[in-house]
């Protein structure tokens, strides 16, 4: 067996300025790893201190000192240069700890990405706290935001193999234009490709913070180029022909239909496509929305019509298909019959400028429940009345990127459901949801008898299961639980996990088609569950259809006691 097989060779890339009271213990860090098969490659910029002359005191390094554009040029430049299987970036004020390479080889061998713990340290060396570089998604990343999104770049390791993979042009690795950010714009590349879900749990690297490093100078500065960042790979990562989509399901053509489309039309800011998403269920009536779409697009120049089919008649599930195809990264969620007023886009611009908005609810007519869902302390949603709210209607503005992360509606056949746990997806992974606004949509729809029916007798099911989903993202998002643990999101309380969990136990899997249960099989259901209230108040409710009074008096009781043995939900 080769040298190569068993220890695949290292590249570790240096760029130094005027850092001759670091560099050396840089150099010794990588020469003493024990490790047989490395190169070790420093781009000096034209130093005029001590620097070349300790870099002339080690033969094994591969240097040069010239001048250049920049950080980024000069880690291009080294890139460039590295002919290792196995890239290592490290400042050249940081050092690696004993033992790191060998650490790291046996899980490169295997994924091209890899995480490690960092020691931040002051100038002179000395521990300040531990990053641990938790592993995370591509979303994680963009949020950039977040504290401790962002990757402590000395313990982090890659193969060349992806770092050829994602580069711009031939020895262009990094974007040169940015100063602050070139690490984290190369660290999105890999996170879409590959996500950062390899680490082991120990310091790899120590990194220094000071005042005249950019770590620690500048940081609006940063945040500002954290901002072009985001903006990119908001657009990259998905289809962006317009600025908004305006998905309308239309179970047939009709003079309300119509009207909505209108209002779209007046629109001050034309940026946008109009989706329309076909739900009927026979062939004939689909046929003619797609033929009315194109009669749309061909008369009107300005706007993109486009059509889709929906295979059921679910307008949450229609939105969902919508947003799939949607060319845009702002969804606008419409109702046939709601009309917006003209300036809804422009004022939602001014709200989605800032980057950490996902999710746009319109005040208008729902002044109250804004209010009743805002939470002033936090400038933003309040989970737990959100929980508790009756009805809220799907007619809001999301970002794709953000509705994507959260996988759309789920069980869009229950919509408070659905709904309810799409913002709450949004509020534990760190987005803001907008609810102080002036946007306007009026005619709203009204939900069905039949659909409050279903959530009131769901309720405690509703509430439970949203609970337990957003509990089981903690469970399987390492990122997510690191960030509860520093405090940085909100955690449902204990006393209410194990409730809901208790609730949902009570109840049958398929708890959320109970409403279209007949009498006998909920009389079935009601024997092998006897402790789900769900079950009793849509059998009380069958039994008095069918005039069974004294029957549906008994299960009302019943249900009624059930009801109050969870009063936190």
């Amino acid at each position: 067996m080769s040298l190569q097989d068993t220890h695949p060779k290292i590249s570790v890339i240096t760029v130094s300025f005027n850092q001759g009271e670091f560099i050396r213990k840089n150099i010794e860090s990588v020469l003493t790893q024990q490790y047989p098969n490395f190169e070790h490659i420093i781009i000096d910029g034209g130093s005029t201190d001590s620097t070349l002359t300790i870099l002339g005191e080690y033969p094994h390094l591969d240097w040069i000192s010239e001048s250049d554009r920049g950080q980024s040029h000069a880690l291009n430049k080294g890139f460039s240069r590295a002919s290792g299987d196995i890239i290592a970036w490290l400042n050249s004020d940081d050092w690696y700890a004993n033992d790191c390479f060998n650490t790291i080889v046996p899980h490169l061998k295997q994924y091209p990405l890899l995480l490690g713990a960092a020691q931040e340290t002051t100038r002179n060396g000395t521990p300040t706290q531990i990053i641990q570089n938790i592993s995370r998604t591509k979303y994680d990343l963009l949020r950039n935001w977040i504290p401790y999104a962002w990757l402590s770049q000395t313990s982090v390791f890659f193969t060349r193999e992806i770092l050829e993979a994602v580069k711009y042009a031939p020895e262009e690795y990094l974007d040169e234009s940015l100063y602050f950010c070139m690490d984290l714009d190369l660290w999105l590349r890999f996170a879409h490709r590959n996500p950062f879900s390899r680490r082991v749990d120990q310091v790899l690297s120590y990194y220094r913070v000071y005042e005249s490093n950019k770590t620690g100078a500048r940081a609006v500065a940063g945040n500002k180029e954290c901002m072009r960042t985001f903006r990119r790979y908001e657009t990259l990562w998905m289809q962006s022909e317009r600025k908004f989509s305006f998905l309308l399901p239309l179970e047939t053509i009709s003079e309300p239909a119509t009207q909505t489309i209108a209002s779209i039309l007046e629109q001050d800011v034309q940026d946008f496509e109009i989706i329309l998403i076909g739900t009927a269920q026979d062939k004939e009536t689909v046929k003619s929305i797609r033929e009315y779409t194109f009669d749309l697009a061909e008369a009107i120049n300005h706007v993109n019509f486009r059509f889709e089919a929906c295979p059921t008649n679910s307008i949450l599930e229609a939105f969902t298909h919508g947003a799939r195809c949607a060319a845009a990264p702002l969804l606008c969620f419409s109702q046939v019959g709601a009309i917006f007023e003209n300036q809804y886009c422009y004022k939602a611009l001014q709200i989605f400028n800032r980057d950490l908005a996902a999710a746009l609810i319109p005040a208008g007519q729902q002044k109250s429940l804004t209010q009743t869902l805002y939470n002033p302390q936090t400038n933003n949603l309040d989970p737990l009345q959100l929980i508790q709210t009756e009805y809220i209607p799907a007619n809001f503005i999301i970002r794709k990127i953000a509705f994507e992360e959260a996988a759309g509606f789920l069980h869009a056949d229950v919509p408070s459901f659905s709904i309810k746990l799409l913002l709450l997806k949004l509020l534990v992974q760190g987005w803001w949801v907008n609810l102080e606004n002036e946007l306007s949509i009026v005619n709203l729809a009204e939900p069905s008898t039949h659909v409050l029916e279903m959530q009131r007798g769901l309720k405690t099911l509703i509430h439970a299961g949203i609970i337990s989903a957003i509990e089981a993202e903690f469970q399987t998002n390492e990122f997510l639980h690191f960030k509860a643990q520093q405090g940085f999101t909100w955690r449902f309380p204990e006393q209410i996990i194990r409730a809901a969990q208790e609730t949902l136990k009570r109840a049958p899997v398929t708890w959320h088609s109970l409403p279209s249960q007949t009498t006998s099989e909920l009389k079935e259901l009601s024997k092998l569950y006897p402790e789900c209230s769900a079950i009793w108040y849509f059998l009380q409710s069958a039994l008095k259809q069918q005039g069974l009074m004294a029957e549906a008096r008994s299960a009302e009781l019943t249900f009624k006691k059930l009801a109050s043995t969870y009063p936190e939900l």
